[in-house]
């Protein structure tokens, strides 16, 4: 299965994907924070942001020039072994943003953070399977 970003979102992440690799410990644990914030009733297990910030990694590295992105075998069994639920993908991509700013600081200028969060999103639809439809044409960020 596949789903596409614009051409420019592909361009950040693959810029900015060494900064997230080099920050991806403080990054996770970040997130972790921020989605038990945003827990509600829900107390969020530690390894889900950890995964996540795996499989946006993970995704990236593979991400073709054109926006296209194709699941990597293995994920969905994955989360699914982590009782990642589609509540929990949505709060994650909630949380990303404030977490990238919060861990990069002036690195994480709206486009760096627009980019990743199109990416989690897309990737929710791809490897968790999507309860929602995504568009037919490419997520694109906004000008």
């Amino acid at each position: 299965m596949k789903q596409q970003v614009s051409p420019r979102t592909a361009a950040i992440i693959a810029s900015s994907l060494p900064l997230m690799e080099r920050n991806r410990t403080s990054i996770e644990a970040m997130l972790d924070a921020r989605m038990r914030e945003d827990g509600g009733d829900r107390d969020v297990p530690a390894p889900i942001a950890a995964a996540m910030v795996r499989m946006l990694i993970d995704h990236a590295r593979r991400i073709e020039p054109d926006g296209t992105l194709f699941a990597i075998d293995g994920y969905a069994r994955h989360h699914a072994r982590l009782a990642i639920s589609a509540e929990d993908h949505g709060r994650a991509a909630n949380s990303l943003p404030e977490a990238l700013r919060a861990v990069l600081d002036h690195e994480a200028t709206p486009a760096i953070v627009g980019a990743w969060t199109i990416l989690l999103q897309v990737l929710t639809v791809l490897v968790a399977g999507g309860t929602r439809a995504v568009s037919a044409g490419p997520m694109a960020m906004p000008d």
